[in-house]
């Protein structure tokens, strides 16, 4: 059998070592509280980060929907509208079929802090039930304009008849200084 001695210094160890394989309620009242600490500091900017990213994250996917929009007009030779639904919140790209049937074709949700500030079609206010930009074939648009908010930030979005190229800018809408023609378009451009 072992020594006296050994089993001595055997059973001390083992007490050493169950006294060190645990934590004191001091100990993890001190980490508790520095944990707690720590999330008290720092959840109120992770919230305010994922909130700015869900923003950005909108502001791209927006756009991408108006390029999108020309793009597949050009290509489909048929063509795409944009426009807002209030109710579901979203930025809605549709295609127009042959049929006349209408195909949603991509779908951006809004941010939840987002709301719609302006809209303008062809130089005028309009509303977000009637608001609808039309990206043609030939790469000709809906003259338009939407005007987006968030947290006292402001983000516009301008279409070009024209070229149906879409132009994004931090800040509100500009004001549309074109002049028209009493006689209309046609004349204005040299028509006949």
């Amino acid at each position: 059998m072992g020594r006296p001695a050994e089993k001595v210094q055997r059973l001390m160890s083992t007490s050493i070592r169950n006294k060190k394989a645990g934590f004191t309620l001091i100990e993890l009242t001190v980490v508790i509280f520095i944990v707690a600490l720590f999330s008290a500091l720092f959840a109120p900017n992770v919230a305010a980060f994922l909130k700015g990213d869900e923003y950005r994250t909108f502001r791209a996917e927006t756009k991408s929907a108006f390029g999108f929009a020309r793009e597949s007009a050009i290509q489909a030779k048929a063509p795409h509208r944009v426009r807002i639904q209030e109710s579901s919140r979203t930025i809605e790209v549709i295609r127009q079929g042959t049929d006349g049937q209408d195909q949603t074709v991509r779908t951006v949700d809004m941010a939840q802090q987002v709301t719609v500030s302006k809209v303008t079609l062809n130089g005028q206010d309009s509303n977000t039930e009637t608001w609808e930009v039309t990206f043609y074939p030939d790469g000709s648009a809906t003259k338009a304009g939407l005007e987006l908010s968030t947290d006292g930030q402001l983000f516009a979005v301008q279409v070009n008849e024209v070229t149906g190229r879409s132009t994004f800018i931090d800040g509100e809408l500009p004001e549309d200084t074109e002049s028209r023609w009493e006689a209309g378009e046609r004349e204005q451009r040299g028509g006949g």
